[in-house]
């Protein structure tokens, strides 16, 4: 997950073949209330419904 936060922008974490989130990775991060992205990739995923981040939050 190191390379991703260095080399994106914005990111998509599918589960299930059904978006669960994407948006900046501060976005994400903040939304499911991890310090990084792969603690919120393994949160994230694990939930059922589907998250919308808007760059607004």
């Amino acid at each position: 997950m190191d390379e991703v936060q260095q080399l994106c922008d914005k990111v998509i974490i599918l589960s299930q073949g059904k978006t669960v989130a994407h948006g900046t990775i501060d976005e994400i991060t903040r939304i499911s209330g991890k310090d990084n992205l792969e603690d919120a990739y393994l949160h994230l995923s694990e939930e059922t419904e589907i998250l919308e981040v808007s760059e607004e939050l």
